[in-house]
């Protein structure tokens, strides 16, 4: 064998340290695909939340009827990373073992959001209250799921796009996890 070739052991290795280089780009572009997703569930939410037929409230089992604006106002969201292990059981950072799952929250931010979607029956001093739930339902909803879907495969798949993209340039220059971690809505652009 000359200086320059590589045993099938070591051309193995190289092949598997690209394909894991490639995953977690995949994986690292999750967040994108993250905040794409809360801000679209927490839009529809809010749409929802907002109905034109004030001032009658709305009667359990409906969408909680605008009143102020107030509950549709508070609608946001978060997307962070959630701890996860590695294949020998140790909990893991981003560092060179990857990626991590994403975790959106979607929330309200209002103290009585909790009490209009799963009702209140033991509470005498507020009153009590029926069910007028709006979350469960829209998250059962296929187009919302679909979305969900669709969004994180993009990501996923955009993401390890542009990991082999640099891989196939040479921007790694060595076999190290170093590099190709800016993942950005920028460089996201073609959702569809």
């Amino acid at each position: 064998m000359s200086s320059g070739a590589k045993s099938p052991q070591q051309l193995g290795e190289a092949i598997l340290a690209n394909a894991m280089r490639i995953f977690h780009g995949g994986g690292r572009a999750l967040p994108v695909a993250g905040r794409f997703i809360g801000k679209s569930y927490s839009g529809f939410v809010r749409q929802n939340y907002t109905r034109k037929d004030y001032p009658p409230a709305s009667i359990p089992g409906e969408t909680p009827a605008e009143r102020s604006g107030t509950l549709a106002n508070s609608v946001g969201f978060t997307v962070g990373k959630m701890p996860g292990r590695g294949a020998g059981g140790r909990f893991i950072g981003q560092g060179k073992a990857g990626s991590l799952p994403v975790k959106i929250r979607v929330f309200a931010d209002t103290p009585y959001a909790r009490r209009l979607e799963f009702g209140d029956h033991g509470n005498k001093k507020k009153g009590r209250i029926e069910a007028r739930p709006l979350w469960r339902p829209l998250a059962q909803r296929p187009e919302i799921r679909d979305m969900i879907q669709n969004f994180t495969i993009r990501a996923f798949l955009k993401g390890e796009a542009l990991e082999a993209k640099k891989a196939g340039s040479g921007v790694f220059g060595s076999m190290s996890w170093g590099s190709g971690r800016n993942f950005t809505a920028r460089n996201m652009r073609k959702w569809k």
